[in-house]
């Protein structure tokens, strides 16, 4: 591979110095050396796979993180001036993101998401048994890069998230449509429903090359985690015109399974408070502790597989002062209970034989400590992994019947289909 590499730099026109970074083997750093010294700017870092059964993505990522300041933010406009302004150093958005959610995580010692669905790009970032990551789709955008996300995914996988009947030929031409004018807000329910199949897909894809790095969980045969928090960021979550809408995108696109609390980033405080941090940390700590983060809710959601219209899960809400609700979620369904911003409950989850709440046994109860939302408690009784029907009528009916269940109610955007 060094040897393609040196030859094709030699053949390259102009200056071939590339900057080449190296992760491999330790035992051929000479070697590799020795034939791409003299023909580009070599740079070494530690293997990013020491074992067959071991990631190291760390010192890979730092390097990438320098050459992306040096080459590409050193090329704006004024960045050299902006730069001198501060004695600490110049941080990507992307970076800041990824410390804000390593430190709620860490700090708070919870499984933390983050998500930020942007018009170029998609990020997840993660904090997790002590470890944290992050994976940046830059062809998976709603926008600048949608043209590079519809080369990559189905046609059908779009449609599959849209609740009434379009001809194919006809999305694929509004998908084009967005393409040309990726700033465009949606004037159409339609246009609506498209913008957010594009959400789902994009993060989606996000979330699907993060989860090869989460631990595999047998009782839902595949990999993944219980998240205890997670936040989305990025207009099409945070100026959606009800959360509601929101918080269907990341149940539709992240699945989480469990107890997990949902907030959005609707001041855009995950790219500024990692930066923050290294300059005044006890600011940081401040913001990130009060209320920096809208708090949706919880959302309880069992992993399996049932019979439709049967019980999935019972759930025993105790709110203190002897005002208890307990409700019997039917599989397939959606159920929102009542919880204010800051009232907090006892939860008492008893699952079906068919159902796991996060314990890695199916059909064993558990309690929970949660505070309120604006949406309360979600109890998301649809299954994990989440499956569409595939009759269109029936997927048809479905989609609307969760959108009615989660409070959805388009009448108020003031958009017709």
């Amino acid at each position: 591979m060094a040897k393609v590499i040196a030859m094709a730099l030699q053949v390259l026109p102009g200056d071939p110095k590339a900057d080449t970074l190296f992760a491999g083997n330790v035992d051929t750093r000479p070697t590799v050396a020795s034939i791409l010294d003299q023909v580009a700017n070599l740079r070494v870092v530690d293997n990013v796979r020491p074992t067959l059964d071991t990631e190291n993505l760390v010192g890979v990522q730092i390097e990438l993180e320098n050459l992306y300041l040096q080459r590409r933010m050193s090329q704006l406009p004024g960045f050299d001036q902006l730069k001198n302004w501060s004695r600490f150093p110049a941080t990507s958005a992307s970076k800041s993101f990824e410390k804000t959610i390593a430190y709620l995580g860490g700090h708070n010692h919870l499984n933390v998401l983050g998500v930020n669905i942007g018009s170029g790009a998609t990020m997840v970032a993660t904090q997790a048994e002590e470890q944290h990551s992050s994976t940046i789709r830059s062809d998976a955008g709603i926008g600048h890069s949608l043209s590079a996300l519809l080369k990559i995914t189905p046609l059908a996988n779009f449609q599959r998230w849209l609740p009434f009947e379009i001809d194919p030929q006809e999305l694929y031409n509004q998908l084009l449509n967005k393409c040309l004018y990726p700033a465009s807000v949606p004037a159409t329910y339609t246009d609506l429903m498209i913008e957010y199949a594009i959400a789902r897909e994009a993060l989606r894809l996000a979330v699907e090359q993060a989860r090869a790095g989460w631990p595999h969980q047998p009782s839902i045969g595949r990999r993944d985690l219980v998240w205890n928090l997670l936040i989305g960021a990025g207009s099409v979550l945070t100026r959606a015109p009800q959360v509601n809408q929101a918080a269907m995108i990341l149940l539709d696109a992240v699945e989480p399974w469990g107890v997990t609390t949902l907030a959005l980033d609707v001041n855009g405080m995950l790219n500024m408070l990692g930066a923050i941090a290294v300059a005044q940390p006890v600011a940081a700590v401040e913001l990130a502790a009060h209320h920096a983060f809208l708090n949706l809710g919880t959302v309880v959601a069992p992993a399996g597989h049932g019979y439709p219209g049967r019980s999935a899960i019972i759930v025993k809400v105790d709110k203190g002062e002897g005002d208890v609700q307990e409700v019997d979620i039917p599989y397939g369904s959606i159920k929102m209970i009542d919880l204010p911003p800051s009232q907090k409950a006892t939860l008492e989850m008893r699952p079906s034989r068919y159902f796991d709440i996060g314990l890695g046994q199916p059909g064993r109860g558990a309690l929970a400590e949660v505070e309120g939302g604006l949406l309360g408690i979600i109890i998301d009784a649809r299954g994990r992994p989440l499956a569409l029907p595939t009759h269109d009528a029936l997927r048809y009916e479905q989609l609307n019947q969760w959108t009615v269940e989660l409070g959805i109610n388009y009448a108020t955007t003031g958009s017709n289909h």
